[in-house]
């Protein structure tokens, strides 16, 4: 029977202990019984039985010491007189003959000699035997030294781990609230950018639909002044007796290409305008893929920590 009970509590029965009522064979067949249930603590390897272990080891120091005890008891008190059985087996009247006292003398002499060489064989096997069981307590005490350590070593190893996968666990908190701030700024950002770019798109169209609608007016009213100048040098041209009329005629065709060359100038205007109106557009359009384009990468790289 087990000296602890299922919830790994040590019993402290007085089954553990040695008694001087029992025998040489039992003390043995006990020492046996102690060291094969605390070579089985020390495989199973459970924490709690180290209590449980302790208790063993001290019970089987105290069955020793009564096994040494009794042996020394053994030797000490063995004595080659014969029992009081054998003394009235072998009890003889005065009157007895001398050679009948010699034999029964030396058949009690045998006997006792007989008794005291099987009494050293059993000492001696005693002792072997007490040998051996030192001998597995020891290693069984160093397996459990060995055990204990490894056991510290695993504690301290699982300890760090947990800290470690504290620590990434609290940077894997830190990444997703930086994941999810930067995605309320993108957003942001993205709101900004379109609102900008619509309103400064459609600002730029509309200054420079006013622009064309202006130099248009300006352009039909240089037309018509045209068709007027050439109508008056037609007129003028009819007649060819007047001095004044050919420099007024002069001064018309100076005025004519001086209003075609602003007509040009101001084509030339209106195509710098469109053209720096597509370039704006060009440039609103950049910057919006590329704040996609950043924002896209730290997805990316915070999706890639997770």
């Amino acid at each position: 029977m087990d000296p602890y009970t299922e919830t790994g509590s040590v019993n402290l029965d007085s089954s553990l202990w040695p008694h001087a009522s029992k025998s040489l064979p039992e003390l043995l067949t006990e020492i046996c019984q102690k060291a094969q249930k605390m070579l089985k603590l020390i495989k199973d390897g459970q924490p709690e039985s180290t209590d449980i272990f302790l208790t063993f080891y001290q019970s089987l120091g105290e069955s020793y010491n009564h096994l040494n005890q009794e042996l020394l008891n053994g030797f000490l008190n063995f004595d080659i007189k014969p029992s009081s059985s054998d003394k009235n087996s072998v009890s003889f009247r005065s009157d007895s003959s001398p050679s009948l006292e010699f034999d029964l003398v030396s058949g009690v002499s045998y006997s006792s000699l007989k008794l005291n060489d099987e009494a050293e064989k059993k000492d001696q096997s005693a002792y072997m035997l007490a040998d051996f069981f030192s001998d597995e307590l020891r290693t069984a005490l160093r397996d459990l030294e060995e055990r204990n350590t490894l056991v510290g070593e695993l504690e301290s190893k699982l300890s760090d781990s947990n800290d470690k996968i504290k620590t990434l666990e609290r940077e894997l908190d830190e990444c997703h609230e930086l994941l999810e701030v930067s995605e309320v700024e993108v957003s942001k950002l993205n709101e900004m950018l379109t609102e900008k770019a619509d309103n400064g798109a459609d600002l730029l169209l509309n200054t420079l639909r006013a622009e064309l609608r202006s130099r248009d007016v300006q352009i039909e009213q240089m037309e018509e002044y045209l068709n007027q100048v050439c109508v008056k040098d037609t007129e003028l041209l009819s007649d060819d007796e007047s001095g004044t009329n050919k420099s007024v005629v002069e001064e018309l065709k100076s005025r004519v290409e001086e209003l075609e060359n602003q007509v040009e100038k101001q084509s030339d205007v209106i195509s710098e305008r469109e053209e720096e109106k597509r370039e704006a557009i060009r440039e609103l359009c950049f910057s919006l893929d590329h704040y996609k384009s950043r924002y896209t990468e730290l997805v990316i790289s915070l999706s890639g920590n997770n």
